[in-house]
Parts: structure tokens; sequence; C-alpha cells
């Protein structure tokens, strides 16, 4: 008997919650497991005090890809050499399936995972070329199944007809190759077509004889038979039977060189692109701590990932795999807490909670189950943000939205604050506080990417008694904002690297955030408004000085003249509504 004590610690970085309480809440567990076969396990909650129960283990054996191995994993082939390659490979093969237009290469494309690349050009061939031919004109079992399999799989129409001139033939007729085509091909039947479940019958037959018979000498052949007994060859997912496939077409007497290059090219292309996304997804996984925090779960996020490939199969849909791995992660542990661990009081609170999807149910939940309850809700809300933001780049033109590309994700902020009077290169401005109490107005704008996407203008809740003063209040303000979007992007994947920069037209200002020494003419400032301090020495935030005439959050604080206040506006986006056109 081996025993285990794990501490959990539910995590308090959930400020798009704001009703959740911010104080760490920490217990620790402590379980003994017999053995695999077990189906009991000591465990003990601590909550302020002691509590023992009786728990059930599923006896799930730990991950056998741990974080650090899969974030370590490199693959060469997404460099832009590699790119450039196949996209001239692609192109040669391009030019020889419109030459050829054979239903030959046309299937070894598509067995070799690379049809994707020549989507327009095989609908044009079997458009113009096989859709209309006439069927009554064919003789030949394998050109005839071929053609009819090919069409449907890529979503044309077309009759089971086209197999009633063979009805009355017997299968010494035919040879293997035909037989293997008219089995696959009758996978594709619908509804009622009972043609098509004849001819499998008389397929599956015909080709089971032979093959007890000893009568197919072609080894390749014979394998392909064997595989399609498995599973016909449109039932599998293309990408991880490429690689056999590969395999056996470069022993082919008939095989192509660069058809073959660029398959063995591009399925390490889409290998690398299948790891950049699994480390993403594992990157995820380990944020939200389920498997630490509730041993009891499976830790099975390469198990997820690879259920997701296999149901999107287009790698294109790169968004779409991670969302339902993320989707299957959090189903299984849900699974786990229903089925293994969970007492039938506490499922029926956590029951409930997730009905009426409220984040002050976590109150009644047990410890262990805040921790899910809380990540969640977290996906969920961040999953939905992601899809929207993913429909806002359909709705636009590409060059309205480059800007907020992942590899652009930058933002920087303009912190302003006016006063009764303000030193600005020398220069007096105009009073803009407020004259009932003398207040002073802050107003800040993140800009990501080259939008404005959050901005505030609003009276500050002490009294300044200096320019410099107003303006560090406001800083510190802008960097509380910062921080919080930091953290927003880190949860969309789009961590900050470096520190974010705060643009103040206030030297003073930038001084007083710099230097650590608390001087006669700022001990007086509340310790609160210091915090920009601890982001600065963090490499959080870096303080920075602009120009009045580039302080762009001027706009929401104080009257500007008409030219300054037209660039400005322009500087944030802001559009004529009549110049966009109106909806009457």
């Amino acid at each position: 008997m081996s025993s285990i004590i794990v501490q959990f610690a539910i995590p308090r970085d959930t400020s798009f919650i704001s009703k959740v309480s911010s104080k760490r809440r920490c217990f620790t567990a402590a379980t003994s497991a017999t053995s695999r076969d077990g189906q009991h396990a000591r465990c003990s909650l601590q909550v302020g005090n002691e509590i023992e129960t009786e728990r059930r283990t599923g006896g799930y054996q730990p991950t056998l890809w741990d974080y650090d191995s899969i974030q370590s994993f490199e693959f060469e082939y997404k460099e832009e050499k590699q790119l450039e390659k196949a996209a001239t490979l692609i192109e040669k093969v391009k030019r020889l399936l419109l030459q050829g237009q054979r239903l030959e290469l046309i299937d070894d494309l598509r067995r070799l995972g690379i049809s994707c690349h020549f989507r327009n050009e095989i609908d044009q061939i079997l458009n113009t070329k096989y859709l209309e031919k006439n069927e009554l004109d064919e003789r030949d079992l394998y050109s005839t199944s071929l053609r009819f399999r090919l069409l449907r799989q890529y979503g044309f129409t077309i009759s089971q007809d086209v197999f009633d001139c063979f009805k009355n033939d017997k299968a010494t007729d035919f040879d293997t190759k035909g037989l293997l085509q008219l089995y696959e091909a009758s996978f594709l039947a619908t509804h009622g077509e009972e043609t098509l479940e004849i001819a499998r019958e008389f397929a599956a037959k015909s080709l089971h004889q032979r093959v007890v018979d000893h009568e197919i000498d072609d080894i390749h052949l014979l394998s392909s038979v064997e595989a399609a007994f498995e599973f016909p060859s449109h039932w599998r997912v293309q990408m991880p039977y490429a690689k056999g496939f590969i395999d056996a077409y470069k022993k082919r007497q008939d095989m192509n060189p660069v058809v073959l290059e660029l398959a063995k090219l591009d399925i390490n292309i889409v290998q690398a692109q299948f790891l950049e996304e699994l480390k993403e997804t594992s990157r995820w996984w380990e944020r939200t701590g389920l498997a630490q925090e509730l041993p009891f779960i499976r830790d099975r996020i390469v198990e997820c990932y690879y259920w997701a490939n296999g149901m999107v199969e287009r790698r294109e849909h790169g968004f779409e795999r991670i969302m339902l791995a993320k989707i299957n992660a959090l189903i299984t542990a849900i699974d786990d807490i229903y089925d293994v661990y969970g007492t039938l009081e506490e499922l029926q609170l956590f029951t409930d909670a997730i009905r009426r999807w409220d984040i002050e149910s976590i109150d009644k939940l047990p410890p262990y189950m805040k921790v899910c309850y809380l990540t969640l809700i977290k996906s969920v809300y961040l999953q939905s943000q992601l899809v929207k933001g993913k429909q806002l780049q359909q709705c636009f033109p590409d060059n309205m939205i480059s800007a907020f590309k992942p590899d652009t994700f930058q933002y920087e902020k303009v912190s302003s604050a006016s006063h009764n009077f303000q030193s600005l290169t020398n220069q007096l401005c105009p009073p803009t506080c407020s004259v009932d109490d003398r207040r002073s107005t802050s107003g800040f704008v993140f800009n990501l990417g080259s939008g404005a996407v959050t901005w505030s203008s609003k009276k500050q809740g002490v009294t300044a008694l200096s320019t410099a003063e107003a303006e560090y209040v406001a800083a510190t303000s802008s960097a509380c904002q910062g921080l919080w979007l930091r953290r927003v992007l880190a949860d969309f994947e789009q961590e900050q690297k470096q520190a974010t920069g705060i643009f103040c037209d206030n030297r003073s200002t930038v001084a007083i955030a710099k230097n650590q020494v608390m001087h006669g003419r700022t001990k007086h400032i509340d310790i609160k408004f210091h915090f920009i301090r601890d982001l600065i020495n963090e490499g959080v935030i870096s303080l920075k000085f602009c120009s009045s005439l580039e302080n762009l959050a001027d706009i929401f604080t104080k009257s500007l003249s008409s030219e300054k206040h037209v660039k400005f506006r322009n500087m944030l986006g802001v559009c004529n509504y009549e110049s966009r056109g109106s909806v009457e």
C-alpha cells in the first residue's frame, strides 16, 4: 500500500469573475491506494477541520507524456524554406494533374494525404470529364467503381445504375483490383440502394475466397484487400494512414518522384503543425492545474487532442481541433468527478450549480469541486470570446484585422491627468478640474495593434496637490488596467513577453515612479498609488515620457483645438457613421 499527500490550491487568478473572493483557499488531500484493481481509497480533506471519508478511485495510470516532454518537442519542418519548397512542388503536381486528369492520380493524392492542395483542380476534373460520361459505354469494373467512389466522395451525384451492366457477370470475370474497388465503392451507398448492398456481399465473398486460396500474388494488393476488410479507405482519417501508403507508393513501378517528394515533405509539415497545436493545448491544460489539484481524474490531454485530430481532419481547422481537445479534457475530468470520486450529495450540488451557471453557487460546493467549477466557467468564457474573435475576422477584410493577428498582439497605454494647472514642456494648460471639489480627471486608452480596445475618463477619488501627483494617480490606475489586460491576453495564448509601456506627458511623474525613495513632497500620497513602482521593478510596466502633442488620452480629459481633436479622433479609429453607410 502506498500513500500520497497532495496539496490543492484554488487559483485566485479569476479577475473576470468579480464576485469570487480573492482570498487563496487551500486544502490538503491524503489518499492511499492499494493497487490498480482496488476500488476504494482512503481520503481526507482539510478545510479548517480534518474530515475523513471513504472515496473510490479509478486506479488510472499516470500520463505517458508529461508537460515538459511535450513542450520540449521540436520539429524542423515549420521553417520558411520548407514551406517554400512545398509550394514549388504543389505547383508541379498541379500541372501534372491538369495534364493527365487521371482518376488513379486523384486517388493516390487522396491516400497520400495531399489532395487538400488540389481541391479546386479535382472538382474541375471530376465535373468536366467524368461526371457526364456515358456509363453505358463502360465495361471495366475497376474504372467504373473508382469513378463512382471518387465522385461520391467529392459530393457529386451519381446513380448506382452504373453497375447494372455487371449484374450477370461471375466473379471469375473480374480481376482483384476491380473487386476491391467495387467493395470500397459499395460503402458509399445511401439508404435503399439495393444494388450496392448486393455488390458489397458479392465483392466481399469473392475477395475473401481469393485470400483464402492464396490467389493474390501481389503483396501490396493483398495488404490493400486486408486493410479494406478492416476499414474502407474513405472511413479512415487521412494523415495517420498516409505514412503507410507513402511506404507502399514508393515501391510501385508507376511511382511519380515529384508526387512522392511532396507527400514526404507535406506529412512532416503537417506533423509540425499538429505538434504546435498539441503544445498549445498542453499549455492550457497545465495552466488549469486540474491534473495536479485533482489527482483522481485522468490526465489524458494527448489522447484528447488525438481524438480531436480524428474528428476535425482538415489542417486549416487548427483552432477547432484545439477547442475540441479542451472540451474533451474538461468532459473527462467532470466524468471522473461523477463516476469515481463525488458523493451523491456533492454531485447534486455540482449539477445544480452548472444548471444555474451562477458564480455565487460556488460557495455551496466542496473545495475540490470549486477547482473544477471555476475552470469550467473560465474555459467556457474564454472559448466564447475566442469564437467571437474568429467570427469578427470573418466579417472584416484581412487588411482591417492584420493588427490583431497573434504575432502582433502588442499594446500600449496612454495616460493623462488634467489639473487646474499643468506644466507641459514649460507651458501652462487651461484649468480643467472640477470647480466644486478641485479633483482632477484621469483618462487612458489602450491600443491593441492599431485600434483602441478600452478607454476611460473618470474623476479621481482624491484631491491632488500638484500636476505630478495627479498624473501619478492616473498612471497607477492605468497600470492596474494594463495588468488585467495582460492576464486576459495570457488566457488567449498571447502572453506578453516585454514590459507594457505607459506614456505620460509629465516628466516629474516618471521620476517619482522610478525613484524608490520617499521624498518630502510625495510622502503624503496614499501608499496604494505606489503599486506602479512594484510593477516597474518586476518588468511588467515601463513608464515613458511623451509629448503632449502625441498624448492621445488628452481627448478624454480636456478641451482641444479642432485640428488636434480630429487628429486624436482618427488615431482612435473613430469614423464618421454616415461615411460608412447607414440603415434606414
